[in-house]
């Protein structure tokens, strides 16, 4: 008896707020500060400073949703004066000497205080190869003032989140190979078969707009027709193949057809239980913040 392997996927949360804290190389990195930084300090009285991803998008993504920067600012001067600090949101399509910017002015106190800037982004379709970068500025200068940005360590750490979406797929979209042991691509499997025969192979291909260092881990879950998941195929850990390009990573589970023998061995029992439909769960190297 024969199991068919049919099937669709489903992909990543239609949007998600990454986590990018604000680094001392000048960057917007996903990796949360730890140690000191004594070079993490900015005066933003005597001149702007700027922080982009470290480079462009490798694939396309979408902006859309409050971005909000999260910033420790220390004011030095009199509470009797005011200061206004801005923030801004920056991108440029290749090709293009000019950017485009969404930006927000909030007033800062006196003394040490985190200041919240939420810059509110219609959607934004960013094609391959586009620079983003956030800016964070000064609009008045009061006199014999010192305003200082800071960031870069676990007790200010500064940085911006950031909403987005498709920027993380698999490619071409909604694409699953599904082999048998030899890596031949099929669509029937015998019940009866013996081992290594039993062995059924699920690869895709990761796509990033961030780089392939910024995936963490690929989770899959096969359900049936009724949309109930397959014994023993439930939330798997796929094993990362290959590295085809900066953006590109194969992923690879091999699944069984008879009994569970190893952690990444999975059952399929029924003809019922056919390869109807694989959800991939996404998991990057940053924090994200849950909507």
């Amino acid at each position: 008896m024969a199991v068919t392997a049919t099937h669709h996927v489903t992909g990543a949360p239609a949007t998600t707020k990454r986590i990018f804290y604000l680094s001392s190389s000048g960057t917007l990195t996903p990796q949360s500060p730890t140690g000191p930084c004594s070079s993490c300090a900015a005066n933003l009285t005597t001149s702007p400073i700027n922080f982009a991803f470290p480079t462009p998008l490798q694939s396309p993504a979408t902006i859309n949703g409050p971005l909000i920067l999260s910033l420790w600012i220390d004011g030095r001067f009199d509470s009797s004066v005011q200061a206004f600090v801005q923030g801004t949101f920056s991108y440029r399509f290749p090709g293009q000497s000019n950017w485009a910017n969404t930006n927000l002015t909030q007033r800062v106190f006196p003394g040490m205080t985190n200041v919240n800037i939420t810059l509110n982004i219609s959607p934004i379709f960013l094609i391959e190869q586009t620079a983003i970068a956030i800016e964070v500025s000064l609009t008045s200068i009061p006199k014999n003032a010192t305003v200082i940005l800071k960031w870069g360590t676990g007790s200010v750490p500064s940085f911006a989140v950031i909403p987005m979406s498709g920027y993380l797929n698999l490619f071409p979209p909604n694409t699953v190979s599904i082999q048998d042991r030899s890596a031949n691509p099929t669509t029937y499997f015998y019940l009866n078969a013996v081992p290594p025969s039993n062995l059924v192979i699920a690869k895709v291909f990761v796509l990033s707009a961030l780089g392939i260092t910024d995936i963490l881990r690929i989770n899959m879950t096969i359900v049936d027709p009724n949309l109930k998941p397959v014994k023993g195929a439930s939330n798997e850990t796929m094993q990362p193949a290959t590295a085809t390009s900066p953006e590109h990573i194969r992923y690879g589970s091999i699944l069984s057809m008879v009994k569970i023998t190893s952690p990444t061995v999975f059952v399929v029992p029924r003809p019922s239980e056919s390869f109807h439909q694989a959800l991939f769960h996404f998991h990057t190297t940053s924090s994200h913040i849950s909507s």
